[in-house]
């Protein structure tokens, strides 16, 4: 069960926490952040969800202490998770924003989806968290584009978000926590939908970046990740960090 807002109608920073949780329903509330006053009455949000008859292909990855609740650990060498693909998650022809809180070890793939025509990634590269994306050019198919935040994320928590905003030309930014870290303006269009299917931890099949070959397996603790279909604004990821960063989750496991 995965649920997140899809509107920001409070004027303050929120986020979506379940309180009970089965295998024929789930209690959903809004939870807004006390940064800014101690008042917690929120207006009405629309709030959207998936829920999955049968859990994703996990092959290792153990549940363990997470940022926030629980997560899940990859050990570097055979640890990922796959997940089937659906049209709510394509993200050709529309812009989309990619999201994680990541406690890393080693380089590696955080998330990855399609490969080598069309698809997007956000990974570590010598320490860096990188977000790329391969589509339609102007000269030819397959292109594969790079935008580095230059940020060190290995080592401890990070926010790392990836946000893809199609155009002429089209925009790679991506962030890590909170902060604009890297732009990329270029010519390039996911027209297709990806042959290949959302994978975390590890980029299996035809590789999305340039930057190292598949697999790519990574050394990581993995929470909160988010595929949303939109362009998250400067202040909603930044405002998403510092609402993490104040809520108490004791009271919650995912």
């Amino acid at each position: 069960f995965i649920a997140w807002h899809q509107t920001t109608d409070g004027p303050d920073a929120a986020c979506v926490r379940h309180t009970s949780l089965t295998a024929t329903g789930a209690q959903v509330r809004i939870q807004e952040d006390t940064t800014y006053d101690s008042e917690t009455s929120h207006t009405t949000e629309v709030v959207g969800y998936a829920a999955f008859e049968s859990p994703f292909a996990l092959d290792g990855c153990p549940k363990v202490e997470g940022a926030f609740g629980s997560a899940l650990s990859f050990d570097g060498r055979m640890d990922y998770v796959e997940v089937p693909k659906y049209p709510e998650a394509s993200p050709a022809d529309t812009p989309f924003t990619i999201e994680a809180w990541v406690y890393a070890e080693s380089d590696g793939t955080i998330v990855a989806r399609g490969g080598s025509s069309y698809g997007f990634t956000l990974y570590i590269d010598g320490g860096v968290a990188k977000f790329a994306v391969r589509g339609d050019g102007l000269a030819f198919p397959g292109k594969c584009v790079i935008v580095s935040s230059g940020v060190n994320v290995i080592g401890g928590w990070a926010y790392i978000v990836g946000v893809f905003t199609p155009g002429f030309p089209s925009r790679l930014d991506i962030y890590v926590n909170g902060t604009l870290e890297g732009t990329r303006l270029s010519f390039i269009w996911i027209t297709s939908e990806p042959g290949e299917s959302m994978q975390v931890g590890v980029d299996l099949g035809s590789q999305v970046t340039t930057d190292f070959p598949s697999p790519a397996y990574i050394n990581a603790t993995i929470d909160e990740l988010r595929f949303l279909r939109r362009a998250l604004a400067p202040s909603e990821i930044s405002q998403r960090f510092e609402a993490k960063m104040s809520l108490d989750y004791s009271d919650v496991r995912f």
